[in-house]
């Protein structure tokens, strides 16, 4: 029945059900509401608990409009429409450190390996370092449908938060994690984001 009024009405439509969905929720509940377009469905809600009730409330008090939410199996697919989407973070790494370690790490968290066989299979995406001397700013373009965007950044600080890699000549790179943070699609990346999107 929710798939049903989601075909109908549009646009965003998550389930709990999933769980990298549900422990992206549960760690920024205040920010899921805001996720994606609007209306947005909500499948099994009442299993990330009562912090995203309580986040749903204070953005309907804000004047967002109320997610669209019933529990039960969801029946019916509908087209993915994909949006293109960036993120940053900034890692302490010693000079000498491999810098594409930690786009490695990245790529296995959302992949489960750096090497495998196109496409990904949760977001497209591509990752580029930029080293200042002990500060290395990893930037990672991503497509992804939009209320899937929460779940693929959770996944992005997960698997820089691990701090290291193993890369396969068994040399381990270590960085320490500083800041990990939404960022807008620079101009000069819309190129390489259409890329990704159709690559």
């Amino acid at each position: 029945m929710l798939r049903q009024l989601h075909a109908k009405l549009g646009d965003s439509f998550v389930t709990l059900d999933d769980k990298d969905q549900r422990a992206a929720t549960r760690d920024d509940p205040a920010g899921f509401p805001k996720a994606g377009r609007q209306p947005l469905f909500i499948d099994e809600v009442q299993r990330a608990g009562n912090e995203l009730v309580l986040a749903i409330k204070a953005a309907v008090d804000r004047g967002l409009p109320a997610p669209r939410h019933a529990a039960g199996p969801d029946r019916e697919q509908t087209a993915p429409v994909r949006h293109i989407f960036a993120h940053e973070a900034v890692l302490d790494m010693t000079p000498g450190s491999d810098q594409a370690a930690p786009g490695a790490a990245v790529t296995v968290a959302l992949c489960g390996h750096w090497k495998h066989e196109p496409p990904c299979p949760l977001a497209a995406h591509h990752c580029r370092a930029e080293r200042v001397g002990d500060e290395v700013r990893i930037r990672t373009v991503f497509v992804v449908e939009p209320e899937r965007e929460h779940v693929v950044r959770h996944r992005i600080d997960t698997g820089l938060a691990t701090g290291q890699l193993c890369g396969p000549t068994g040399l381990v790179t270590r960085w320490r994690l500083r800041s990990s943070q939404r960022s807008d699609v620079l101009p000069e990346e819309t190129e390489l984001a259409e890329g990704v999107r159709h690559g």
